[in-house]
């Protein structure tokens, strides 16, 4: 019999302090240079934050249990991520290391939804691939899922990587990744080096932008068409448009849900945490895709996280 894991998932990648900053108005009425305006936002929110962290709080909300590795400093904020980690029903398993900075991301959205995101530290910068190793190793063989996520932001790291996919595959781990955007330092060997952990995958979850432009394709379709998946169970994100997967070797779209967005900040996050609880729930691809586009609505239009009974009641309604 196979035996039962103590985990349901590990995330390993950058984590911050995040400070949102909700309604908050841009142009002329909003963050002015050397001038100060009273009141300019509806409200805050002080969270633990980053992509892998923002993937292990939704999945805790969505029932799942989950452990995050990550590097804090020896510093308040990296206290007080620690807390807001277990206050979202995370486990940390963080490196404190004395001589770095714990990340703080400071995230500003409009009432229309838009973004302006600025972060400070370096933490997760001086997070090594012998670091996630070590910690990983520890953990892996009591995991059920994988998640990689921001491979492109922390290169660093894909050595590390590649390490933690080898024992997730002799461990029975299923290995989901979504790699993120490029950056002005990701090199040709850092693309063919992403490349082939993907062909090692059970899960893909980029975006439209992410997913064309590591393949060179000129669209979506074209993407997922001319491309040998193998076992990989492929979604890709396209915001307002919703989400495309391979299933059965046809094209799968499934529309966005029509809400009102408050936050948009980790809406990828939630699809791909919708995603993986809805498998967890015996679901098949087809139908994990519409619960992860509405745990992705959820995520968008209200101020707390969605739970698993409002997502299956909203796709139920659609």
């Amino acid at each position: 019999a196979r035996r039962m894991k103590k985990y349901e998932l590990l995330a390993v990648g950058g984590v911050y302090v995040d400070i949102n900053c909700l309604e908050f108005p841009f142009g002329k009425d909003g963050l002015p240079v050397e001038k100060e305006i009273v009141s300019v936002g509806a409200g805050y929110e002080l969270v633990a934050g980053g992509s892998a962290l923002n993937f292990n709080r939704l999945c805790a909300r969505l029932g799942l249990s989950s452990v995050i590795v990550g590097k804090v400093g020896d510093d308040r904020a990296g206290k007080l991520l620690a807390e807001l980690i277990v206050e979202a029903g995370v486990e940390p398993a963080l490196i404190v290391d004395p001589q770095v900075s714990t990340n703080i991301g400071i995230n500003f959205v409009n009432p229309d939804g838009a973004t302006i995101i600025a972060s400070v530290g370096n933490a997760n910068q001086k997070l090594s691939a012998q670091d996630v190793t070590e910690r990983g190793e520890s953990l892996l063989r009591d995991v059920e899922f994988l998640y990689l996520g921001s491979c492109m932001k922390l290169k660093s790291l894909l050595p590390a990587y590649g390490n933690l996919v080898k024992l997730a595959q002799s461990t029975d781990t299923k290995i989901v990744i979504d790699h993120g955007r490029t950056t002005n330092a990701t090199t040709a060997a850092d693309l063919e080096m992403i490349r082939k952990l993907i062909g090692h995958a059970d899960y893909y979850f980029p975006s439209a932008e992410e997913f064309t432009q590591l393949w060179g394709a000129s669209s979506v379709e074209h993407g997922l068409r001319n491309h040998d998946w193998g076992k990989t169970h492929v979604a890709v994100k396209d915001g307002p448009n919703g989400a495309y997967g391979l299933v059965n070797g046809q094209i799968l779209h499934v529309p966005a849900y029509n809400v009102k967005p408050i936050n948009t900040v980790g809406a990828g996050d939630a699809f791909n945490a919708g995603l993986i609880a809805a498998t967890r729930t015996g679901k098949d691809f087809a139908a994990s895709m519409r619960l992860a586009c509405a745990t992705a609505a959820l995520k968008i239009s209200q101020a707390g996280l969605p739970v698993w009974a409002d997502v299956t009641a909203l796709a139920a309604r659609n």
